[in-house]
């Protein structure tokens, strides 16, 4: 995919679906103009590194949600 620099972010990631901790089915474009913020993270539950990367987003969950 060409990404041109001047484009709008949401043109620049194609529409995905996930489903949350809630078992609801959750698709970006539903996010599309609100003032939310998306984070997908990937990652495993047995690397260290994703672990801490996880605790860190978990703080900042409970700080700015």
């Amino acid at each position: 995919m060409t990404v041109h620099p001047f484009e709008p972010p949401e043109q620049m990631l194609p529409d995905f679906s996930l489903e949350s901790t809630e078992g609801r089915r959750i698709r970006f474009s539903d996010y599309r103009g609100s003032h939310n913020l998306v984070v997908a993270f990937v990652g495993d539950s047995t690397c260290n590194t994703c672990r801490h990367l996880l605790s860190g987003l978990a703080r900042h969950h409970a700080e700015f949600a």
